[in-house]
């Protein structure tokens, strides 16, 4: 026996799309995280984002200090001819 039309793979495959598209029209999911991320109060709002970066806090902070002294060595380096 040989599967309809409406139920073969090819056909179910090209209604993702249709679906994704009908779902972002009508719920706007993008937007409703935006609306209710601006009204939170800032300590709600780090609360909200440090759980998503607290895996990768370690090595935001030593990427940070590197950065940071490497500017500061080519600051030191720029203005040191200066002061003499």
């Amino acid at each position: 026996a040989e599967l309809p039309e409406s139920v073969k793979l090819g056909s179910i495959c090209t209604v993702g799309p249709i679906r994704h598209d009908y779902m972002e029209k009508t719920i706007n999911p993008e937007k409703d995280l935006r609306e209710r991320m601006s009204v939170l109060p800032p300590d709600e709002f780090e609360g909200v984002l440090h759980p998503i970066f607290e895996e990768d806090e370690l090595t935001l902070i030593l990427v940070g200090a590197v950065l940071g002294a490497i500017v500061g060595g080519i600051q030191v380096a720029a203005y040191l001819p200066l002061m003499t």
